[in-house]
This record gives structure tokens, sequence and C-alpha cells, in this order.
């Protein structure tokens, strides 16, 4: 029985990979980028997209509401302030900066090079790292799911399809969201397995997700940088004793 049933699920897994158009190609391509992109990570580093819910607090104050625009106001600016601060206690794979979302064209144009220091002010004495950057953000999204549709193998997260705000307004009508951090490229585009791309959090625990994170990325260095690089030096070493 159990030999008719492996037979079955390797027979499946074959036809799969036919039918989607090479699956392990995909999966070698996405491997690659994983390790192009750990390698430059770790001489670069991570820009961290506060959200400012700068569009509610607009719409609040335009309909005479201050008093859930103030509470908005200050609900996001403490929640920004425990990111950075988990960040700076929990994280060490690389550098962290800091700037709000609303800034990102501004940041990627040059017309604005300050990131936000500890307290969320602009800080020029932050130092850049030039173009080896990806981003990072915290954020909730709809019918999301870790293994989910991108590939019925579990190959790959599946991509958050629309990002929401984390701070309530005047009431919470979001059922069926799950609260993560995201990484992605610089044109926000969600990174896919085997880079550790998103982690979720629970319960506003920000010290835990940036924890995880940490050593989601450093076991993803190990394997998909340090252990590529020990197997090509000895596929290389084999071929030069072939040679003598």
């Amino acid at each position: 029985m159990r030999k008719s049933v492996i037979f079955i699920l390797s027979a499946f897994f074959i036809q799969f990979a036919f039918a989607s158009g090479s699956v392990l190609a995909d999966s070698l391509s996405e491997r690659m980028r994983a390790s192009e992109t750990l390698r430059g990570l770790k001489n670069g580093c991570i820009v961290f997209r506060l959200k400012t819910n700068d569009k509610s607090v607009k719409a609040y104050r335009d309909a005479g509401r201050n008093d859930v625009a103030d509470r908005i106001v200050a609900e996001r600016k403490k929640q920004n302030q425990k990111i950075v601060q988990a960040f700076r206690q929990n994280f060490t794979f690389c550098k962290v900066n800091f700037i709000y979302a609303a800034e990102t064209q501004n940041f990627l144009s040059g017309s604005n090079p300050f990131f936000l220091n500890n307290d969320l002010q602009p800080d020029s004495t932050i130092q850049s790292c030039g173009s080896n950057f990806i981003f990072c953000e915290y954020g909730s999204v709809n019918a999301y799911s870790k293994f989910g549709n991108t590939s019925p193998t579990g190959l790959y997260y599946s991509k958050p399809e629309k990002f929401m705000d984390t701070v309530a307004t005047a009431s919470t009508t979001s059922p069926t969201t799950t609260d993560a951090l995201f990484l992605s490229d610089k044109n926000l585009t969600p990174f896919q397995r085997p880079f550790p791309f998103v982690e979720d959090v629970y319960l506003d625990n920000y010290n835990a997700a940036a924890k995880a994170l940490n050593r989601e990325l450093y076991n993803a260095y190990q394997k998909l940088v340090i252990g590529e690089d020990y197997k090509n030096t000895k596929r290389q070493q084999k071929k030069e004793r072939k040679k003598k």
C-alpha cells in the first residue's frame, strides 16, 4: 500500500512539473537570485518603509474628526517606534535604515537622502549603503497564505495581493488578515522562496518577528551563499585534479 501511494505521488509531481512549464527551472532561477541578493545584502542594507496613514488622517481632519486623526497619528508613531527598536535590538544580519513609505519615490530619486533616527526624525549623520539595498515593510494582506497559490508544491510563498494599513481608524473591520514583515526588491516586488522574504508578526510582537527574520536570513546565507561557495570550490578542485 505504501509503495502504491509513493508511486502515485511521484507520478503526480512529475506530471505537474511538465504541465507547469518546468517548476524546477523556475526554482533554480529564484535560488540564484536569492543567493546573489543575500551575498550583496550582507554588505548592504535593508531600507524599512514606515507607514504614516497620511490619507486617513487628512480625511478625518477634513471631516472635523480631529480626535480620530490625532489617535491614528499617535498610534502609528508608537507602532513605528516599536518597529525601529525591535530591529535595533534584534537584527544583526545587515544594516537597517528607516524612511517613511510616503518618501519612497523621493528616496529612490535621491531628492530626500536623509534616513530616520530612533526618534523618527530625519538625520543627516546616518550613512547610506548606496544602491545595495532591498526594502522591508510591515503590513497586512487579505487572503494571505504562506504556502498559497503560487505553487502547489509549496516551493514558493504566495505573493501578497493587497497591502492594508495596520492601525485601526474609527473601527476595525478587516477579518482574515495576516500581519507580517515583507522583504521586496527596489521595485517593491516581493521576493520568492528560497529567499526568506516574509515573517509573520503575532500580537504586535515586533521583537520576535525581527529576531526570527534575522535568523532566517542567516540560515539562508549559510545555505545559499557559504554552502554554494563550498560546493563550487570542491567542484573546481575536482576538475583541477582530473587535469593532472
